[in-house]
């Protein structure tokens, strides 16, 4: 019987389980920086597209891949999802001064991707947090015509889960309902918090 081919989507969700299931159970070393957990996921999202033999794989999940203008999506499978990542770590002998990592730089969203996103005159001229901005270009690229659209925000030491909603000056993004989980890191058992949200 002929293995039916996954879609881009389904390799993402496929490949999300399985940095699940893994992050859960022992990773073998901490993230000590966002990077470290794109790389990870793009090699869980490798072996989600092995596992069903979609045809151009290899060519077919891109780092920082522009959609719109000058943006960059974090990863990008084949056509259809684009997939932005925010993480705030938290591991033994961390230096207090690297905290916080996320959400401390304020910037203009984009002018496009204001356009896209439905955002106010006066909300594209507002500065903001990364998180925000995720969120803002994520909704611009569901307009653009990419029909999956996520966000996974990683929070090791549970500041963005107890701020993060008080961070957001858009009415759109004021609006949102984070979908917050908690899990046990497994490499110490460490309580966490992540989102996995869709545009």
């Amino acid at each position: 019987m002929k293995v039916k081919l996954m879609s881009w989507n389904e390799v993402f969700l496929r490949g999300f389980n399985l940095w699940i299931k893994s992050y859960t159970s022992g990773l073998k070393k901490y993230y000590e920086c966002e990077g470290d957990l794109v790389i990870s996921l793009m090699l869980y999202f490798h072996e989600a597209a092995l596992e069903k033999g979609l045809s151009g794989w290899r060519n077919g999940i891109v780092q920082e891949k522009k959609i719109i203008g000058y943006n960059r999506v974090d990863l990008m499978l084949g056509d259809e999802v684009a997939f932005e990542v925010k993480f705030e770590p938290d591991y033994p002998d961390m230096p207090r001064t690297r905290k916080p990592v996320t959400n401390t730089v304020l910037k203009r969203p984009d002018r496009i991707i204001s356009k896209y996103a439905g955002l106010t005159d006066e909300e594209s001229q507002m500065r903001l947090y990364e998180i925000e901005l995720d969120f803002i270009k994520l909704m611009a690229y569901k307009q653009k015509g990419i029909p999956y659209n996520y966000l996974l925000c990683l929070d090791e030491d549970g500041r963005l889960y107890r701020n993060l909603a008080n961070s957001f000056k858009t009415q759109k993004i004021q609006k949102i309902n984070i979908p917050w989980k908690s899990i046990r890191r497994g490499i110490d058992a460490q309580k966490v918090y992540y989102f996995l949200w869709q545009a």
